[in-house]
Formats: C-alpha cells, sequence, structure tokens
C-alpha cells in the first residue's frame, strides 16, 4: 500500500503535493499508528527565529476527533546530524518546552494555513520537517511547506540546549 506519494490531486500551488493516507486495511495505513513522511535534514542557524510556513487539507478526522489529526512537525539535528531528541516549535520561556498541539481535525477538504515561529537550539544546525497523520483512519495532503528566517532576535532566555 502506498501510504504517502507525491499526487497531482488540488494542489495548493504548482503541480504536485504531498498525500498522507492513513486510511487503509491493514495494521499500516488504518489508523493503527501515525505515518510520518521525513524531509531531509534543512540548513539552520543555530539561536535564530524562525518560522515554519505550510499549507495542508484534510478528510476523515471529523469521524475521529480525537486521534484523526494532521500536523507538520519538526525535528532539530546538530552540525553531525545526530538528533537534538527536541521535536515541536520551541515556545518555553527556556527554548526547551516544546509542543506538538499543531494538531488540524479536520479542513473539510479545503486548504488550510499552517504557521507557528520556533527558536533552533544553540546546537541546531539543521531541521528536519515531518508532515504526519496521527492515529486516526484519516487523508492528509501537504503543500508548499518550507522554513522561514524572521527578522527578530531570540530571546535572551531562549536557546540554552
Amino acid at each position: 500500500a502506498n501510504l504517502f506519494r507525491v499526487v497531482i490531486d488540488r494542489p495548493h500551488a504548482g503541480r504536485k503535493c504531498l498525500m498522507v493516507d492513513n486510511t487503509g486495511s491493514g495494521p499500516e495505513g488504518s489508523g493503527a499508528k501515525p505515518i510520518q513522511v521525513l524531509s531531509d535534514p534543512i540548513p539552520v542557524e543555530p539561536w535564530k527565529v524562525y518560522e515554519l510556513r505550510g499549507f495542508l487539507r484534510m478528510t476523515g478526522g471529523a469521524e475521529d476527533p480525537k486521534y484523526g489529526h494532521a500536523m507538520i512537525d519538526i525535528e532539530f539535528f546538530d552540525a553531525h546530524k545526530k538528533t537534538l531528541n527536541l521535536r515541536g516549535p520551541l515556545n518555553g520561556s527556556y527554548g526547551e518546552e516544546l509542543s506538538t498541539n499543531y494538531y488540524v481535525s479536520e479542513t473539510g477538504d479545503e486548504w488550510y494555513e499552517v504557521h507557528y515561529p520556533m527558536i533552533t537550539p544553540r546546537r541546531a544546525r539543521f531541521v528536519r520537517i515531518i508532515p504526519n497523520v496521527n492515529f486516526g483512519r484519516a487523508k492528509a495532503w501537504f503543500d508548499d511547506i518550507r522554513v522561514v528566517p524572521l527578522d527578530v532576535n531570540a530571546p535572551a532566555a531562549a536557546g540554552r540546549r
């Protein structure tokens, strides 16, 4: 089964988008476990403010509101591309607390803009983008996902890791 693939099914922009399907009948693709798609590591500067931006549309989440979620997650890596074990946008006062609660439960098959700021930890040199569909039986499309540097200074207490 193709749990994810690049498709030409109504992309937000351009001619293609990524589709993640967790609606199949087997143990994978049946909502039994999350389906994640991992990007290649993207270079970032340490101790800098970025914004993750993208679009997603989803179907099936309304039928399973507790678990039928889609989201765009992130993961940070050091200069050797070893994980820092930090996932999700940094939003704590010390830049250490991570939140992965940017779930989208249903969009009625319409495109929904997702964007959130993040502060790269002092050891971060790469970030990976992870579009995913959680446990619920749902299907999501992702498009135009990018990490954009913002022209603001990181708070003095953040990013101590």
